[in-house]
């Protein structure tokens, strides 16, 4: 059985921006560069796929105190999280029926296990000098394993 190969390839450059009160500062979801790219391996009835992700990190918001022990927003999305990145797998087997076809699959999210920060907890917490803040960082979805079987109608 021949085997075939495709891949693709994607880069973008984008700069969203929000306009509040005159002060121009980046939207939330910002994300300068964004790359993605694929490659399938196909014979018969396997297939095989991996896929590559990739962003700038988003903008976020932070909060701080200031001198008087007052916690107060930090300027708007003046910071950002770490560059985003994801490689993901995919495994395939695929049966022709009377109608339609039966698919089998397997597949890995995040298959490096990358942590891709996301999310901040924060807590005031006393301190001898007055009140700190006590920040705990959650990430994006960790390595994902999906077994799974779908039915294909014409």
């Amino acid at each position: 059985l021949p085997s075939t190969w495709l891949g693709w390839a994607s880069y973008s450059w984008s700069h969203a921006v929000d306009h509040f009160d005159g002060v121009i500062v980046p939207r939330t979801w910002d994300q300068r560069h964004s790359v993605a790219a694929g490659l399938n391996w196909t014979r018969g009835p396997w297939g095989v796929s991996a896929n590559l992700l990739g962003h700038t990190g988003w903008q976020r918001n932070d909060l701080r105190v200031d001198t008087g022990s007052v916690i107060e927003l930090a300027p708007r999305n003046s910071d950002s999280w770490p560059a985003y990145v994801s490689f993901d797998l995919r495994g395939t087997w695929v049966r022709p029926l009377p109608v339609g076809a039966l698919q089998v699959f397997a597949e890995v999210n995040n298959a490096t296990d990358r942590n891709n920060p996301c999310c901040s907890d924060y807590r005031a917490v006393e301190s001898p000098a007055g009140v700190a803040l006590s920040r705990d960082t959650s990430g994006w979805l960790p390595r994902i394993y999906m077994l799974g079987v779908t039915w294909q109608l014409p």
